[in-house]
């Protein structure tokens, strides 16, 4: 019991201490746990706050993104407004030094340029004793292609030209067609000489071109020799004195004797076969090269030639005999001597350009080759050896330009599809080429030669 009374008076005596006036022990004590609770509910609160600040901030700025897009998708376009841009002098202060503002330079608007068509000015014929020669004048520098020229007859393009003048009256004598019309945008002239003629094309200045035509010679009439008549003097001093009438009978009958008998003692007369002219004749040493007569072909080109040095056919075609027989020199000087006579004839400016390319002046071929050439549809073969010297002069696509307008009229020659594809390989287009080549093997009757030649291009174009 005492020690239960002891612990109650312990508990009592506990009580009074709690119910007096705090001490600082007692302070102390619970200080420290509220501070510790006060501490850490402040900063997650303001972590709270911070965060939820930033969360709205982010979701305001995403709202204010979206409302542009919208507006723009249901708002129709304007026209945009032209800014009016004020002086610069009104924005200078005037405090400030004076400065010079320079105004910006106008925009140039450069219209396209109209080109005016080319004109023929002027168009004039003048008489000579060899023909006669008519003069053309242009607006500007004309450019003259030769469509095609015969014996008799010259026509020539002029790409892009117009005429608005009265066409002259040549003279008869000389001219039997004159003709201008327009056809594929461009003027071409017509013209017919009466007889064989010679025609010169010629630029007399950068606008002006001169046609000469020279006429043939007419072949001269044949005119009988007259048997000299010679009066018997023995009849004269045997009859004596011999009545008057009878003096005049006796000179016919003597002169009917005379010449009866002076007859059989005149040499026959040779007459010269009429020779053919010259397309004929190029004709015949053609079917003469066909059977492999090369030798009588010159020969018959030789002898015509003789007689008649103008027929220009068979001179070039003379001429590219000797020259695949090794004969050069005869070559140029045949034609040479031609192209004296006519500088524009297409078969000696051919003739002429394979030599150059023999003797490696191929840009001097080009030169002479592009001066009035005749249309692809007439002499391929001309723009063929075209193509052969830009491909010396490594002008690929020029070349290239030149084979597709040629297969456009002969599709069918394996040779212009060999060309195209070794221009083509010039040009680095390797598949452009193969199939080029891979055309021609799809012709018929392909030489063996070529064949043998693109098998080896194809090969070393599968390599590449």
């Amino acid at each position: 019991m005492s020690l239960v009374n002891d612990m109650l008076r312990d508990l009592e005596q506990r009580g009074q201490e709690s119910r007096g006036p705090l001490t600082d022990q007692a302070v102390k004590t619970v200080a420290p746990d509220t501070v510790e609770k006060s501490a850490v509910s402040k900063p997650f609160l303001v972590i709270v706050v911070l965060l939820s600040a930033a969360i709205l901030a982010y979701g305001w700025l995403y709202w204010q993104d979206l409302q542009p897009a919208q507006a723009t998708a249901s708002t129709p376009v304007s026209q945009p407004v032209p800014a009016v841009i004020e002086p610069a002098a009104s924005v200078v202060d005037v405090a400030q030094p004076a400065v010079e503002v320079t105004p910006p330079a106008p925009k140039v608007i450069i219209s396209p340029i109209s080109l005016a068509p080319l004109r023929v000015e002027r168009v004039s014929w003048r008489d000579l004793p060899t023909g006669g020669e008519l003069l053309l004048r242009f607006s500007g520098r004309p450019d003259a292609e030769l469509l095609s020229q015969t014996q008799d007859a010259l026509e020539v393009g002029f790409p892009g030209a117009e005429l608005d003048q009265t066409l002259p009256l040549p003279s008869r004598d000389v001219i039997s067609r004159f003709n201008f019309r327009s056809a594929d945008q461009q003027l071409m002239l017509d013209l017919r000489a009466v007889r064989e003629a010679r025609f010169e094309l010629t630029h007399v200045d950068a606008r002006s071109l001169k046609i000469s035509v020279v006429l043939s010679r007419l072949p001269e009439p044949e005119v009988a020799a007259a048997t000299p008549v010679q009066l018997p003097t023995t009849a004269a001093t045997s009859a004596g004195a011999v009545a008057p009438a009878a003096s005049k009978i006796q000179p016919t009958q003597a002169t009917q004797a005379v010449v009866a008998v002076d007859k059989p003692s005149s040499q026959p007369e040779v007459k010269q076969p009429k020779l053919l002219d010259d397309e004929k004749i190029v004709a015949r040493a053609r079917k003469l090269l066909q059977k492999n007569r090369v030798r009588q072909a010159e020969k018959l080109l030789e002898e015509t030639l003789k007689q008649a040095p103008d027929y220009l056919g068979s001179r070039a075609l003379l001429a590219s005999l000797y020259l695949a027989g090794g004969q050069s020199g005869k070559a140029a000087v045949l034609v040479e001597e031609g192209m004296a006579q006519a500088p524009l004839d297409s078969g000696l400016k051919k003739v002429k350009a394979r030599l150059m390319l023999a003797s490696g002046e191929a840009s001097e071929a080009i030169t002479l080759l592009r001066r009035s050439p005749p249309a692809i549809a007439l002499d391929a073969e001309y723009h063929e050896i075209l193509a052969a010297a830009l491909q010396q002069t490594g002008q690929a696509d020029e070349a290239i330009n030149v084979y597709y307008q040629l297969l456009q009229h002969r599709s069918r020659e394996a040779r212009l599809w060999v060309g195209l594809g070794y221009s083509l390989e010039l040009a680095r287009r390797n598949d452009d080429a193969r199939k080029a080549y891979e055309s021609s093997m799809q012709i018929p009757n392909l030489d063996e030669n070529l064949k043998s030649f693109v098998t080896q291009r194809l090969d070393q174009l599968a390599e590449r």
